[in-house]
């Protein structure tokens, strides 16, 4: 991994623009820091993680992801050893620190890519991980009646749809996904539908963040109630974005 391989991941998420602060180039989106080059010296860049995603990728990583020193670190900010830091590593990183600045854009605006679900699944090392991963796919064809595809480096996406903000800002996404991420497993799920907090309860054992539900093992909750959960979260998505009859995504 180099600073110019660096700088073009993390300017090919959406709505990012290159700054500088204290001397150091920076990355944005939406004018809010979410990635650093050359900190503490030219080896190195900063992603701005959530404490929780920081302590999946230091445990995955610890040879070239470590905390920052101080409260800085403890909020989320991790230095990336650029030399032997491996691209896959970074490019998640990458976007889970885009993910938790750009607010504004929704959580799986990450862009289709050519990359096949299935060679991105068969990548997964662990075998459990990786049959879990094979379980959320059928899981989530059954609700939208979609085939998977790739958003971004990451995320196992189900359909599309397109939004527009009373901003003025528009754009694509997918109607539900997942990611493999560290030792656990992310499935992403609209912030506020009917019945959502009452599913959580019964889901068994598992995190949850604005969008995201962390799950260790797949063996450890319902999955009947994460079926529900995915199908009441493309319902809400597609009540609140509804898509014209002749361009059906």
């Amino acid at each position: 991994m180099t600073a110019s391989e660096f700088r073009r991941m993390a300017l090919s998420l959406p709505e990012v623009t290159e700054a500088s602060h204290m001397g150091h180039p920076d990355f944005r989106v939406a004018n809010k820091i979410f990635a650093t080059l050359s900190y503490p010296n030219d080896r190195f860049g900063v992603v701005m993680l959530s404490p929780q995603d920081q302590d999946l990728i230091v445990k995955d990583h610890p040879k070239t992801f470590a905390p920052v020193a101080g409260g800085w670190g403890k909020s989320g900010a991790t230095t990336v050893v650029l030399r032997g830091a491996s691209k896959r590593a970074v490019a998640i990183a990458l976007e889970a620190a885009w993910r938790k600045r750009a607010t504004h854009v929704s959580v799986l605006k990450t862009r289709p890519t050519a990359v096949s679900a299935e060679s991105h699944i068969a990548a997964i090392a662990n075998e459990e991980k990786r049959n879990d991963a094979k379980t959320l796919v059928a899981l989530m064809r059954s609700v939208t009646k979609q085939e998977p595809r790739m958003w971004g480096p990451s995320i196992v996406g189900f359909g599309s749809y397109h939004y527009k903000y009373t901003s003025g800002h528009e754009g694509d996404s997918a109607l539900a996904g997942f990611a493999a991420r560290g030792r656990e497993l992310v499935v992403y799920i609209a912030p506020d539908f009917e019945g959502r907090d009452a599913l959580l309860t019964k889901l068994g054992k598992h995190k949850t963040g604005k969008v995201c539900v962390y799950i260790r093992r797949l063996a450890n909750v319902d999955l009947k109630v994460l079926e529900t959960l995915v199908a009441r979260s493309v319902a809400d998505t597609k009540r609140r974005y509804p898509q014209p009859k002749d361009g059906a995504r």
